[in-house]
């Protein structure tokens, strides 16, 4: 199956070098590290490039390949150079080539890191974006439609592995057991103290609220030079979004956590983008914890069919998975405690 899809991948590669006028390819060479998609590095005529080969599947309905293309031209209007620039695509292939950044994983986070990306966004958001940028995946407005949207991930789970005959033992007590009672106790939080703060929690946040968003934004998809040059990659869940989705992802995203100490700084700056900051601000505080149960259930994710089926597509390393990605969301689970939000001096966001 690998030799067959890199085949194709070499033809894909070929067609869309040859549109951006890179002239003839060479090698291929396909690049780990992504769970969803195939990702190539191409050297052509003109340099090296990446290809990337958009995952499908039946039970998964985000058009990938459309939200990454749209949102990379969106970036170079607004002059952004910490990201990839798009040099070809074929709606065909759901594949595109796009320029190859350099640099090395990155491995700890830092002030001039976090200021970095607190910088991508906002210049996101310096020229409208033309056409208009599609809902990002999951996009939520609404207090309630946050909430939702957890529900049915960790509903969606129960539902799996309650099916799944070979699911791994610890799978079903850590899910039914701890997962589901804590996220009922937090659920019912998050409605309480938007009473106290005056918040409607069906009310929908205006278009001058929200933002042209990465999404799934972090730096387990950014690279670092040697210099400290930070580029992101990776946007094929972004578009049109909830600041306080934005926020709620960066901190919680697992392969590279970003110290909640930064948190006021991004929270105050993301606030400040939008018609109304001060009640942004509110809100990103009061949706933060919602986001570790987001991320529990996209780490437990392995356990959903179409989960495993990205993962053999885009050929992650499934040894092990079981184990580590149960270890993964007890991890995230055991943090909630520690997981406030830092906030000034009068327990209120400044923004």
């Amino acid at each position: 199956m690998a030799e067959r899809q890199s085949r194709t991948a070499e033809m894909i590669a070929a067609r869309l070098a040859e549109d951006a006028d890179l002239g003839t390819i060479g090698s291929l060479s396909r690049l780990s590290g992504g769970a969803n998609n195939q990702v190539f590095e191409v050297q052509t005529e003109a340099g090296p490039a990446i290809l990337k080969r958009y995952f499908t599947h039946p039970n998964d309905r985000r058009d990938r390949f459309g939200a990454e293309t749209a949102f990379l031209r969106h970036a170079e209007r607004c002059g952004v150079d910490a990201v990839p620039k798009l040099l070809a695509a074929s709606k065909a292939d759901r594949a595109c080539l796009m320029t190859k950044l350099p640099g090395q994983a990155v491995t700890a986070v830092d002030e001039p890191a976090v200021e970095a990306a607190i910088r991508l966004v906002e210049q996101l958001q310096t020229v409208r974006p033309d056409p208009p940028l599609a809902m990002g995946s999951e996009a939520a407005f609404s207090i309630e439609q946050h909430l939702e949207t957890v529900d049915g991930r960790l509903g969606r789970l129960a539902e799996a592995i309650g099916r799944a005959s070979d699911a791994s033992p610890g799978v079903a007590p850590f899910l039914h057991g701890e997962v589901i009672p804590e996220w009922s106790t937090q659920r019912a939080g998050v409605l309480e103290k938007a009473s106290q703060r005056d918040l409607n929690p069906s009310e929908e946040i205006l278009p001058p609220d929200r933002l042209a968003s990465p999404s799934d934004f972090g730096f387990h998809n950014a690279l670092q030079t040697e210099d400290g040059r930070l580029g992101f990659h990776d946007f094929e869940y972004a578009g049109v979004d909830d600041p306080a989705k934005l926020v709620g992802d960066f901190f919680h995203q697992v392969r590279v956590p970003v110290p909640n100490r930064h948190f006021p700084r991004v929270r105050d700056r993301v606030a400040a983008l939008t018609g109304r900051p001060v009640e942004t601000a509110k809100r990103i505080e009061l949706l933060f914890p919602v986001y570790a149960f987001k991320w529990i259930a996209i780490v437990l994710n392995h356990f959903l069919e179409d989960g495993a089926a990205r993962r053999q597509f885009s050929g992650a390393d499934l040894a092990d998975a079981d184990t580590r990605q149960l270890s993964k969301a007890r991890a995230l689970l055991t943090g909630l405690e520690a997981d406030e939000p830092a906030t000034n001096t009068k327990g209120e966001a400044q923004a």
